[in-house]
């Protein structure tokens, strides 16, 4: 998710633990994005952020080429949105932006180990 917030962190978990629960991602499905950003990582030039912190961009084609499971482009916004990934769409097409620290981040919670963390 951005820093470059138009409400604070506290009112904006307010607003999206009161949000809709749209039912329909599967846990699974979620720790094959995780895997799949993790094996691009070391694959994909960085740019650095505001904060001086290095994050990898790939487009949704370049992600589900290294998923077992297809999903369309709508489930990969979702489902990258939801573990707190910045998912935007650009010209290409939808793509996603994280760092190494948010993949530890998912991978502890998943209980996970990746090779690029």
């Amino acid at each position: 998710m951005s820093t470059n917030r138009l409400i604070d962190i506290l009112t904006f978990a307010r607003v999206t633990t009161s949000a809709p629960v749209i039912p329909g991602i599967e846990p699974e499905l979620a720790v094959e994005l995780i895997i799949a950003l993790d094996h691009l990582t070391d694959n994909l030039s960085y740019h650095v952020d505001a904060k001086g912190v290095s994050y990898r961009q790939a487009s949704y084609i370049d992600v589900i080429a290294n998923m077992a499971t297809p999903i369309s482009p709508n489930l990969f916004g979702r489902i990258a949105r939801q573990l707190g990934l910045t998912s935007k769409r650009m010209a290409g097409g939808y793509h996603v932006l994280w760092n190494k620290d948010q993949l530890s981040i998912l991978a502890d919670f998943y209980l996970m180990e990746l090779e690029a963390a």
